[in-house]
């Protein structure tokens, strides 16, 4: 049982350590209102980018195993990869820092696989003239829009949820531990 409640213990220290930190450095206004991690600004879309560069995707896969028996480990390694050119497009938004009007770019597509799809994407999500919140990462000042902010705060969240999860199940199984302690005792009293 104590190695059982040392182990869950210990998980539930990990999940607490990555989902704390995470969680105060997102920002969704219902579980987590302080944007603490993050410059909130209102901001305007003043033009669209796009870029291209080279991708690549495995088409073909082959099985590798090593050892024998009990101790053979197998995975899967590519083989055979295709390249493809592939497409990014960013919606430039502007923003006020210290009097200034200052632009960045927000994410609209990542490694589309056609310029169309990339074009669609910006066009649909990042219209010209829409307006919106900016979040700006205060330490290395990165934009990022709001779904991304509030990801990380979700993220968070749930290695919390996942936290009381495990503890809840530590109280569990010490509290099965400590009724089957009882229980022969229990059954020891009637039968005199």
């Amino acid at each position: 049982m104590r190695t059982t409640l040392r182990a869950l213990g210990i998980v539930a220290a990990v999940f607490f350590v990555i989902g704390l930190p995470t969680y105060l450095c997102g920002c969704e206004k219902h579980i987590q209102p302080n944007c603490m991690r993050f410059h909130v600004k209102p901001g305007q879309i003043v033009g669209q980018a796009f870029s291209h560069h080279e991708c690549s995707s495995c088409s073909v896969y082959t099985r590798t195993c090593t050892g024998t028996g009990s101790h053979k480990h197998c995975h899967r390694v590519c083989s055979q990869h295709v390249y493809y050119q592939c497409y990014n497009s960013y919606g430039v938004v502007s923003y006020e820092k210290n009097g200034h009007n200052v632009t960045c770019n927000l994410i609209a597509s990542d490694g589309a696989r056609s310029n169309d799809t990339a074009i669609e994407s910006v066009a649909s999500e990042y219209p010209i003239g829409k307006q919106l919140k900016v979040y700006i990462d205060k330490t290395i000042s990165t934009c990022y829009a709001k779904s991304d902010a509030k990801n990380i705060a979700i993220a968070g969240f749930s290695f919390l949820i996942l936290t009381g999860v495990v503890l809840v199940s530590m109280l569990v199984v010490y509290l099965v531990h400590r009724a089957k302690k009882q229980l022969p005792s229990m059954t020891e009293a009637g039968a005199v």
